[in-house]
């Protein structure tokens, strides 16, 4: 058995946990506290959605296929390297503004990263299991690994046996640490007579208080169980993981978002519930994990409706009449978006922020809060999804190709983005004939215009061969010049929009096929820089040629 004790296949129900965890963006790993881990995956410092989606990946392939500590680190240090997160930089807190040196990458942070996410999804896992059979076997056993390197707290509590609903299992059902290896034993009173074991109640430690120096949350600790561990992964409930509600907009993002709910009647509240399958009070106290049109899980339950204090927030009759829009944004919104805004304590936090012409709705770590009607004022912040984003992702890679005699023999049929995307995520090994990405916009014409570059009309075309290129030139894995970044398919697939969101258009020195004149396209989106170089082809199309983007 490797050394984390882990087993090398992963049950379903460790793979369901990982799974529906969201994102949090956290510079400490105390800002993501307790039991918002289990909503929330984080690593301390991955200050970008795109390197913890890389994160999460490889831990999503390790968990799933039980890869050992050395497959994850062998195939995930190259990536993290790629996007400049490796060794002691400086980077600046966002909650104090100070600048620090920190530590990012190094192969001691591969090893918590593995051994933590793995042993709290096996451990979230084990507990349903274990609350499933309880009605088999009533009670748990605590189990260290007794092999001289635990915690001497643990080896205490090795052999403790309590009913499942005994109130010690909520802080101490393992893992109660970092690098914790103990586990959680269902038994019987069969096997417990049989083995000469007795229940009762396990040693007690000193306790301390310990304050958490981020949020200022103050946790009763006993010796034995670190900071941040004192509650049972498993067990955690969804009402208390969904945001609470902000009352009054925040400070500096220049929103007036409506935040108000009601308890007293569910019926009042019932519309924003209904279309989430919890048609009912009780349903919607037990909550769910829902996923929103990008995959992202977020907990709907009646905890929505509570305020920082727990208490349930009163709903004025004309307030409660937008319900209903919030869930439809939710549920099928035009754009989403990551934003970040300044609370009114002065701390930065990053929100997910839905958008439609129906209204926006915002979702952080702690809050959720919307509008009703369409907010052009409000900052758009960095692409997620769009709407044409689902038509992508329902493309069918698996449909009819053109025989193999013929002229586009072995290409796919479709000549849309779907084809584009499924070719280019499997390395541009199955070609694709010329895609028509979408058109130039008449406001990004008249830019292009009065920059002396006339693409009026034009569809944008991005060719096999051109998306080949850029991913072998600039694609995930590939060396890039100081300040880009890898080039992702998704990004290829969406040159139209850099262009249709750019601000500057010039002639490039480059000369096209037939020397057709290459335009170069810049656009700031996200914090980004996105450059597309774009030729001419016939009077109708513009054709992507390449592109990078600087961070």
């Amino acid at each position: 058995m490797p050394e984390t004790g882990l087993p090398q296949i992963a049950p379903a129900e460790a793979i369901a946990f990982f799974r529906r965890k969201g994102f949090a963006i956290a510079f400490d790993w105390r800002d993501v506290w307790q039991e918002e881990n289990v909503k929330a995956f984080t690593v301390a410092k991955a200050m970008s959605v795109s390197l913890l989606e890389d994160i999460r990946a490889a831990v999503d392939k390790a968990l799933t296929n039980g890869e050992t500590l050395e497959q994850f680190a062998k195939d995930l240090r190259p990536r993290l390297a790629a996007q400049g997160w490796w060794g002691r930089k400086r980077m600046v807190d966002p909650q104090t503004g100070e600048e620090e040196i920190v530590q990012l990458g190094s192969p001691a942070r591969l090893r918590t990263i593995y051994q933590t996410n793995l042993r709290t999804a096996y451990m979230a896992g084990r507990w349903q299991r274990i609350e499933r059979s309880a009605a088999m076997f009533p009670f748990i056993r605590y189990v260290s690994v007794m092999d001289g390197r635990e915690r001497p707290q643990h080896h205490a509590w090795h052999g403790t046996i309590l009913p499942v609903g005994h109130p010690w299992w909520d802080t101490h059902f393992p893992p109660c640490g970092w690098g914790c290896r103990c586990d959680g034993q269902p038994v019987n009173q069969r096997l417990i007579d049989r083995r000469g074991w007795s229940v009762g109640e396990p040693q007690a430690f000193p306790s301390r208080d310990y304050v958490n120096g981020r949020t200022g949350e103050i946790t009763r600790l006993e010796r034995g169980i670190d900071p941040g561990w004192a509650y049972n992964v498993g067990k955690a409930p969804l009402d208390g993981l969904a945001p609470g509600l902000r009352v009054t907009g925040i400070e500096g993002d220049g929103a007036a978002l409506n935040s108000a709910f009601s308890d007293g009647d569910f019926k009042a509240v019932r519309a924003f519930f209904a279309p989430f399958d919890l048609a009912t009070r009780a349903a919607a106290l037990k909550g769910v994990v829902w996923k929103d049109a990008a995959g992202w899980p977020m907990v709907i339950s009646l905890g929505l409706l509570r305020d920082a204090n727990g208490q349930v927030m009163q709903l004025p009759l004309r307030l409660a009449r937008t319900i209903g829009t919030a869930a439809r944004v939710l549920r099928k919104p035009d754009r989403i978006g990551l934003v970040w805004v300044r609370g009114q304590d002065g701390r930065l936090m990053l929100v997910r922020r839905y958008s439609s012409a129906e209204g926006v709705v915002d979702v952080g770590g702690s809050f959720w809060r919307w509008a009703v009607g369409a907010q052009p004022r409000l900052p758009r912040g960095r692409l997620v999804w769009t709407s044409e984003d689902g038509a992508i992702n329902a493309y069918d890679p698996h449909q009819p190709r053109f025989g193999k005699g013929s002229r586009d023999g072995g290409r796919f049929r479709s000549t849309g983005r779907g084809a584009a995307l499924s070719s280019l995520k499997a390395g541009g090994t199955v070609p694709f004939k010329a895609a028509m990405l979408g058109a130039v916009s008449p406001a990004a014409a008249q830019r292009a215009k009065a920059q002396g570059v006339d693409i009026e009309g034009k569809m944008v075309r991005l060719e096999h061969s051109h998306g080949k290129h850029i991913l072998e030139r600039h694609g995930p894995g590939k060396e890039t010049h100081k300040g880009q970044r890898p080039v992702r398919p998704e990004d290829i697939v969406n040159a139209h929009q850099v262009i249709n969101q750019a601000h500057s258009f010039k002639l490039s020195d480059r000369k096209g096929r037939r020397g057709a004149p290459v335009y170069e396209i810049t656009a700031h989106i996200g914090g980004e820089t996105h450059h597309v170089f774009a030729e001419e082809a016939g009077k109708r199309n513009l054709a992507v040629v390449t592109m990078y983007v600087m961070k």
